[in-house]
C-alpha cells in the first residue's frame, strides 16, 4: 500500500471515529451544563468556532438556570446544525475510504466533495437560524426586559460559505478530471 492510501485509509478511519461525535456531545451539553455559569462537570464550557452549542453563548445574557424543557428545546434546535456537522464528517469518511482504495477520479468522489460542500454551504445559513432560535432558548427564564432573539452573520457564516464555494470548485475540476480519464481509457 503506497504513502497516499495509508494516510486514506488512516483519515477515513479519523472520520469515522468522530463522525457521529457531533449529536451526542451536543446532547451531554445540553444535559449537563450549569446555566448561568456556563460551566460542565465544573469546568467553563468553551464554544468552538461552530461550537456543539450551536452558536458562540458568551454574550448572550443567561440569567437563570434552564428548566428541563428550556433545555431540550435548545437541544432539538441545534439539531440541524449538528446534523449538517455530522454529514460533512460522514462524507469525508467516505471520500477517504474511496481514496484508499484508489478510486481518485471517480463519480463517486466528485459526489461526496460536492456533499460536503453542500453541507458546508447550509451550515453557513441554518447557523443563522439555530442561533437565533437558541438565543430565545437561552433568555427564555431572564427576566422581563432582558429576554431577547438575536441573528448573527458573522466570520464564521462566511468561512462556511467560502469553504462550501471553494469545494463546489475542486468537485467540479474532479469531475472534469474523470472525464478526461474516462476518455483516456476508453482511447484505443
Amino acid at each position: 500500500m503506497n504513502t497516499n492510501k495509508k494516510i486514506s485509509a488512516a483519515l477515513e478511519k479519523i472520520f469515522w471515529g468522530i463522525a457521529f461525535l457531533p449529536i451526542p456531545v451536543s446532547l451531554i451539553i445540553w444535559t449537563f451544563t450549569e446555566f448561568p455559569s456556563r460551566k460542565i462537570f465544573g469546568f467553563p464550557l468553551v464554544d468552538g468556532p461552530i461550537g456543539f452549542m450551536g452558536i458562540s453563548s458568551a454574550n448572550i445574557p443567561v440569567m437563570a438556570d434552564l428548566s428541563s424543557s428550556l433545555r431540550f428545546a435548545g437541544f432539538m434546535a441545534n439539531l440541524p446544525l449538528v446534523g449538517l456537522q455530522t454529514y460533512w464528517l460522514w462524507q469525508l469518511k467516505r471520500l477517504f475510504g474511496c481514496y484508499a482504495q484508489g478510486k481518485i477520479f471517480t463519480l463517486e468522489n466528485t459526489s461526496y466533495i460536492k456533499r460536503t460542500a453542500l453541507a458546508f454551504l447550509g451550515i453557513a445559513f441554518v447557523s443563522i437560524l439555530v442561533g437565533a432560535a437558541l438565543t430565545l432558548v437561552l433568555t427564555a427564564n431572564n427576566p422581563a426586559g432582558h429576554r431577547m432573539i438575536g441573528v448573527t452573520f458573522g466570520t464564521h457564516e462566511i468561512a462556511n460559505i467560502l469553504t462550501g464555494l471553494i469545494l463546489v470548485i475542486i468537485a467540479w475540476i474532479m469531475d472534469e478530471g474523470r472525464k478526461l480519464k474516462e476518455e483516456a481509457d476508453y482511447t484505443v
